[in-house]
Parts: C-alpha cells; sequence; structure tokens
C-alpha cells in the first residue's frame, strides 16, 4: 500500500519479473539485459489519483554494486480512478553478467538517492528470474510477409532473446504447416520449410495469421499475405 496524489491510497501487487532484449520498441545494447517488473494498481480510496509522483525515482542494485535508474517508468503520467485496476511494466536496462538484489522507489527525491530514504524496496534475493523467449518471424521472399502458391515458402523466424527456443508447431490458416521441432539460439536466424495446405486459397489481398508455437507454449504470430504462383 503507498498513498498518491492528495493523499489517496493505492494498492500495489508486483505480479512478475523477467530478463528481455526488447522492452517496447526499445532493443538493449550489447552486452545488457532488461530487468522488467510488472506492478498491478488498485485505486482503493475515494477520488481519482496519479499512481506514482512525477519527481519519483526507481532504482536496481545488483550483486556488483552497480545501481542502475529505470528506462520506463510505469504509469507515467497516468492517473486511477476509484477501484479501478490498472497494470503496467517498469524496466532496467543492466549489465547481463550482474543479477538484480533489490528495486527501490523514491516517491520524491531531488538528486543523488544517497540522501534519500527509499519509500519502499523489494527483495530479489534468492529469486530466480526466467529469461522471456523472443522470437521474431516474416517469410523470406518478399520486405512484407508473404507465401506464394506452388512454390517452396520458407518462414524465416530469429531469435532476437537471451536463451534457446525451440519451435514445437508452426499453424498457417489454424491449420500446421510445419510440426519439425526447431532450435533456435539467441541471435540464430533459421529458416522453416512451410507446406500450405491445399485448402488454403491464395489470391489478390489475401491474408491469414501465421502462429508459431514453442514448446515452453508461447506463441508468436504475424500476418502473412497468400498469393497465387
Amino acid at each position: 500500500m503507498r498513498i498518491g496524489s492528495d493523499e489517496v491510497p493505492v494498492e500495489i501487487t508486483f505480479n512478475g519479473t523477467w530478463y528481455e532484449r526488447f522492452a517496447g520498441y526499445s532493443q538493449a545494447e550489447s552486452g545488457y539485459k532488461y530487468l522488467a517488473l510488472q506492478l498491478r494498481t488498485r485505486n482503493v480510496g475515494v477520488k481519482e489519483t496519479f499512481v506514482f509522483s512525477p519527481l519519483s525515482i526507481w532504482e536496481v542494485w545488483v550483486d556488483k554494486g552497480y545501481l542502475y535508474q529505470a528506462k520506463f517508468h510505469p504509469f507515467s503520467g497516468e492517473t486511477i480512478r476509484p477501484e479501478e485496476v490498472k497494470s503496467d511494466v517498469i524496466a532496467f536496462e543492466i549489465l547481463e553478467s550482474t543479477t538484480p538484489l533489490e528495486v527501490r522507489y523514491y516517491d520524491t527525491c531531488l538528486g543523488s538517492t544517497e540522501s534519500c530514504s527509499p519509500t519502499f524496496v523489494l527483495t530479489l534475493h534468492g529469486i530466480t528470474i526466467p529469461a522471456r523467449e523472443e522470437l521474431t518471424i516474416e517469410s523470406s521472399s518478399s520486405y512484407f510477409c508473404a507465401f506464394h502458391k506452388e512454390t517452396v515458402n520458407l518462414l524465416n523466424v530469429t531469435n532476437s532473446g537471451l536463451i534457446l527456443v525451440t519451435i514445437a508447431t508452426v499453424y498457417y490458416a489454424d491449420q500446421i504447416v510445419n510440426a519439425n521441432p526447431t532450435q533456435i539460439q539467441p541471435g540464430e536466424t533459421v529458416s522453416i520449410p512451410i507446406t500450405i495446405p491445399s485448402n488454403i486459397q491464395a489470391g489478390f489481398a489475401q491474408q491469414y495469421e501465421i502462429r508459431v508455437v514453442t514448446t515452453s507454449g508461447n506463441t508468436f504470430t504475424s500476418d502473412c499475405y497468400y498469393e497465387g504462383s
């Protein structure tokens, strides 16, 4: 529990944490990774309030003794109404070789945080933080995703994340077009052959969803055209 603007009480819950290479549309620099934390807030007061102060500071302390301030702040400039529930993510860009130990929040702090006391501290000691699977999918035939009738079609899948990913199944228009398990190392791109069923109709501006499912149960999708030969 914390107090929003105008002394309105706000309930805060941390729902999960993970590592990733991309936070939104931003990619971590080489040698770095994003530590992401998901927050859930609920206004338990009687009037609308800002979730966090505009002067607030978030920082993470890692095992090498370094302090990193947040790259992306949650609920920036947002208000929350009575009984309303909102979720958002805060992200820190940290060295890949480091392990986060504490996340500290300062409601108002001018200058260095060394002279301020944190409003609250989230302890990460002993917590195993997973890395999120991250894949980019596109066809190999054009600048946009497109397959062609009566030709050999390939789906290029890039592992843009931090961990090994195994693709279990690929679907196109809700039909299986590849079921051979394929492993992809971080930074690697593989070309997966796609066998398109004969009952899927090709044509001008004909578009279907391509869906890649990993052995971990994660799903990545894109829309791909299916054109005549």
